[in-house]
């Protein structure tokens, strides 16, 4: 067995769990996690795939240790079956999901009679693009190569 074939086993056993194994890259930045798994529940994990018994690089290791003090570990696995057999099951389960859900998006909505700023797609809150146009002095059209 292959890295290739542990990484395979991951995103299957991820679209089993409901969730996705997204490839990470990161250009310019050496030794980020391979996938970033995300399941239901909120559940996020940084996963450095490798071959069974394989070992991070000391690349690998340093971007590991830098997003572990920010909060976020990474986990390196060889066994995809073992990695997703220790996880624990999402907080949120059944009606009350449902109920804490609904006292959720009440939150989000009286935020948002309050001021708040909706936040789009891409994380980036309205009117991010033409205040940085403002501050850099463009007008907030993106301008782009014709062919």
């Amino acid at each position: 067995m292959i890295e290739k074939d542990v990484e395979r086993r991951l995103c299957a056993l991820a679209r089993r769990h409901g969730g996705v194994a997204l490839k990470w890259t990161s250009p310019g930045t050496m030794g980020v996690p391979d996938r970033l798994v995300f399941l239901p529940g909120g559940r996020l994990y940084l996963v450095e795939v490798k071959r069974p018994g394989g070992r991070a690089r000391e690349s690998q290791k340093a971007v590991h240790r830098r997003l572990g003090r920010l909060g976020w570990p990474v986990y390196v696995v060889d066994d995809a079956d073992a990695f997703f057999a220790s996880l624990p099951e999402p907080r949120i389960e059944g009606e009350k999901a449902d109920e804490e859900r609904g006292a959720a998006d009440a939150d989000d909505d009286a935020g948002m009679r309050q001021g708040g700023d909706p936040v789009g797609e891409d994380g980036a809150e309205a009117g991010d693009a033409e205040q940085d146009a403002a501050a850099h002095g463009g007008d907030g059209r993106r301008k782009g190569r014709r062919r």
